[in-house]
């Protein structure tokens, strides 16, 4: 009884600043634009993430994967990428403002995250609320957020194989992701927004204060 939630949300006059500039970008239909934002360290996982992305491409060649955030990983992801053969597929834009990287989410057909820790990204919040379909581990609060096969797509925390799958399933279905992206905005709508999370905590104060005068 002693305990309360309220999500932390985002700020919806960002994310439609972001929507509002998606008319000015054409995107190419036949080519599939993953995106992932986070710093390049080792919690996130990102030579899983090349190693799923490189498995999906010998399936479907047309795919394109950017990557937005800075740190001290990065001269060891550009080398693996090199291995694997894929170093024209994969973009690193580097850290950029953040009103950038939501214009850069909404460009994209599919974001991916692939972490090994994580709370609930805010990011997740963001790119589902552009109506952006997601492909995310099944780790903490994630699963509180993308709700599998209905918002987005969820897999066992490590395994590329299943990332593979879950990025071949998106990239082969343009309706999916539609329906996802739509789910998934009105999910952020409904429960993560930064006005719901100021009057959940307004309406607790005040409850706790009425109790208080009693």
């Amino acid at each position: 009884h002693k305990l309360f939630v309220s999500r932390c949300g985002v700020e919806l006059a960002a994310v439609s600043l972001a929507k509002s500039n998606q008319a000015n970008y054409q995107k190419h239909h036949s080519i599939i634009r993953l995106i992932s934002v986070g710093r390049l360290h080792v919690e996130k996982g990102y030579p899983l993430l090349f190693d799923a992305f490189a498995e999906a491409l010998k399936v479907l060649p047309d795919m394109v994967l950017v990557l937005l955030g800075d740190g001290p990983y990065q001269n060891e992801l550009k080398a693996y990428i090199r291995e694997k053969g894929i170093t024209e597929k994969v973009t690193f834009l580097g850290a950029v403002p953040e009103q950038i990287a939501l214009e850069e989410i909404v460009k994209a057909d599919i974001f991916v995250l692939s972490s090994f820790m994580e709370g609930i990204p805010v990011v997740l919040m963001e790119a589902l609320i552009l109506e952006i379909p997601v492909i995310a581990p099944r780790l903490a609060g994630i699963p509180e957020l993308v709700i599998d096969k209905e918002n987005g797509l969820l897999f066992d925390p490590a395994h590329a194989s299943q990332m593979t799958e879950h990025i071949i399933e998106l990239a082969q279905n343009k309706e999916k992701r539609t329906r996802y992206g739509a789910a998934g905005k009105q999910k952020v709508l409904a429960e993560f927004t930064i006005d719901k999370s100021v009057e959940n905590l307004w309406q607790r104060f005040l409850t706790l204060l009425d109790g208080k005068k009693m």
